[in-house]
């Protein structure tokens, strides 16, 4: 020990020190290395944290293999019209009497992106689905997901499933409304076209095509 001289002469006496003193500056060293690294980890924890709880995608998390929702963050909260305590612990299954398929449809629990990437073991992109709110408002909005699985290491079944998904009621809206016009015109009694700037046809409806004896749209493209 530093400063016990029993036994030993200067030279060695000093030696000793060093040694101890180097031994002890190493270790105060690696523990200052690892406070560095464990703040490092609070501050990167603490970004993932404030991106989770303020980015405008809805996010939601759920086990393996039930599927019960373990935690969303407050845009996923605002997009599905449900509160986090409401959520938190159920399934899809408990949950698909709110939800409908792209089309309209009833849209069974064992469908839903999510499950469906737990039981494939792969990720699904782009599903759009219709989520009706509580019965308050049973307001629906549309939704388009992505479900993630995730794995440990070396294992090849997931552990847990991560949905992201954005609110594309406004567009799905506008793109219903296409659809029924587009069906209008083209089940219209009366001959409809469409001209470019140059009076160049770009579209006849099949009354319109019937009326000057023209079986097929493209026979008719670019007329004038």
């Amino acid at each position: 020990f530093p400063g016990d001289t029993a036994g030993m002469d200067a030279a060695t006496q000093v030696k000793a020190d060093e040694a101890f003193l180097e031994a002890f500056g190493s270790a105060l060293t690696n523990h200052l290395d690892s406070l560095e690294e464990l703040e490092q980890l609070r501050f990167t924890v603490q970004q993932y944290q404030d991106l989770f709880t303020t980015m405008p995608l809805g996010i939601l998390y759920k086990t393996a293999p039930e599927g019960c929702i373990t935690e969303l963050n407050p845009a996923a909260e605002q997009i599905l019209g449900f509160s986090c305590d409401t959520l938190v612990g159920k399934t899809s299954t408990d949950l698909e009497q709110y939800a409908i398929d792209a089309d309209g449809n009833a849209l069974p629990g064992r469908q839903h992106p999510t499950m469906v990437a737990l039981r494939t073991h792969q990720p699904v992109y782009n599903c759009v689905m219709g989520i009706r709110g509580p019965k308050a408002s049973h307001e629906l909005r549309w939704v388009r997901v992505d479900a993630i699985p995730q794995f440990h290491q070396d294992e090849t079944y997931p552990y847990q499933v991560y949905a992201t998904f954005r609110d594309i009621t406004e567009f799905k809206q506008v793109q219903d409304s296409l659809r029924f016009s587009q069906h209008a015109i083209e089940s219209a009694e009366d001959g409809i076209a469409f001209i470019d700037l140059k009076s160049r046809l770009t579209y006849a409806n099949p009354a319109f095509l019937a009326l000057f004896g023209y079986a097929e749209l493209d026979e008719m493209i670019g007329m004038t």
